[in-house]
């Protein structure tokens, strides 16, 4: 596939998965549900170790391993693939806040859809990129998910004040 390609399908991910923070009413996800992605995210995280004999030693990696097993979830019965999306969508969140900060939210104007609130204006809504992945088995990745986050976040943060010129 052609890297301009791959951008392509990587952007249409995004925006298919991320809304416009500052026109999207939002509030915390509760600590609970937060308790849970961060218990998720530890026990993902555990198998890949116990899989691979490492810990990951970049984000990418972990993520291309998410990637590697989403492509067996066909084999899986709903309610195996309704978790995995759980658990999927819980280390994607916490590998965005993880990079770049951010805090779970629930956006009420999507039917109470939790997200990761990133910096740069943009909520990710990484179970709706899981489900996308797991489920309708899309070939958007999280790796292109992360990717386009990366660039969003990037490109839409404001550079650090020029110490000469007092900016």
């Amino acid at each position: 596939m052609s890297h301009f390609r791959s951008s392509l399908l990587a952007c249409i991910a995004m925006f298919c998965d991320a809304t416009f923070a500052a026109e999207t009413p939002t509030s915390p996800m509760s600590q609970s549900l937060v308790s849970k992605a961060e218990r998720s995210d530890a026990e993902v995280r555990e198998e890949f170790r116990r899989e691979t004999g490492h810990d990951p030693t970049t984000n990418r990696e972990l993520l291309e391993w998410l990637d590697q097993q989403s492509l067996h979830a066909a084999d899986l019965d709903d309610t195996q693939k309704d978790r995995l999306v759980q658990s999927y969508g819980a280390v994607l969140g916490q590998v965005l806040l993880y990079e770049f900060g951010g805090r779970w939210v629930v956006v009420s104007s999507q039917d109470d859809s939790p997200g990761v609130d990133l910096p740069g204006g943009k909520i990710a809504f990484v179970f709706n990129r899981a489900a996308r992945r797991i489920i309708d088995r899309d070939a958007i990745g999280f790796v292109a998910f992360y990717e386009s986050t990366t660039s969003h976040v990037r490109d839409s943060t404001p550079p650090p004040n020029d110490a000469k010129s007092g900016r």
